[in-house]
Formats: C-alpha cells, structure tokens, sequence
C-alpha cells in the first residue's frame, strides 16, 4: 500500500512512464481515470446542490411533475402559496390544487406543453384551506430527465 501523498508523487513524477513496463502505465491510467471521474462526480454533486438550493430559495413557485400529472419537487415558496406541508403536495396530483381546468382540461394542457416544449398561461390553485389564488404560469417540458417531466414557475 502507498503512503499518503505516493500517489500524487507518481501520477505527477510521470516523465519516465515511458520507461515503465505496459502493466505499470495502465494502472496509472486507470489511477488517473479514476482520479478523473471522482472529481467529475463531485463537481456533479455540487452543482446539483447549488441548483436545488436556488429553486428552493426563489420567490416563485415552483413545482415538477409528470405526464400522469403526478406532482414529484414542489418548493418552500408554492408551499407557503398553498398552505400544504411538501410531503403532502408529492403525494398529489396537478388536478388537485387547479381550480380553473377539468382533469381533462389539465392533462391536454401539459400535453400541449410538451409538444410545444413550454407554455405560459394564467390560471387558479387551491389553496389548503379552499381559497384559491390567481397565478401567471411558466412551465418548460424537460424530456431529457429520467421521467419526463413539466417544470411550473408561478408568481402571484
């Protein structure tokens, strides 16, 4: 086993790598590969972290949902908009806080959204407490997510 710090020596002392026999480079390589994608996987790690924190600190509601209209990342600011806990909003579905448009009305509405790829449009939520607000819709159809989902900005 290599002390602390052996390895950095080696990968960075590597002038005479083409001294070595083929056996010892690939490890290297595979070393430095490893090396490699451990600091692509934690800069992955960070960015996702900055931009959760971002839509979860924005002013906006924001919500995420599927073509079944299933409501997966809502954040604090729709919360507060709504009166509803977040576990409780992910485990319900669009229809259940839209308070201008049929369950029909709703599903052909994202449907339009994703073949158009975004939409804006003004419409009511219900509120916990059965008041509904008015609110200026902003959704984007992201198809590259591993559920193909709509993304909903809304300001009141």
């Amino acid at each position: 086993m290599m002390k602390r710090g052996a390895l950095d020596y080696v990968i960075k002392g590597s002038g005479m790598v083409e001294f070595l026999p083929g056996i010892v480079r690939r490890a290297l390589d595979a070393i430095e590969q490893r090396r490699s994608l451990e600091e692509a996987r934690l800069k992955l790690i960070r960015s996702e972290e900055h931009h959760r924190n971002v839509i979860h600190t924005a002013l906006d509601g924001y919500l995420e949902f599927d073509s079944n209209a299933c409501i997966h990342e809502v954040n604090e600011s729709l919360c507060e908009l709504l009166g509803y806990a977040r576990d409780q909003l992910t485990r319900m579905r669009i229809f259940d806080v839209e308070a201008s448009l049929t369950e029909g009305e709703v599903l052909s509405r994202i449907q339009e959204v994703q073949r158009n790829g975004s939409g804006r449009f003004f419409t009511r939520l219900r509120r916990s407490d059965g008041s509904v607000c008015h609110v200026e819709v902003s959704c984007r159809f992201d198809g590259t997510a591993d559920r193909k989902s709509t993304r909903l900005n809304s300001s009141h």
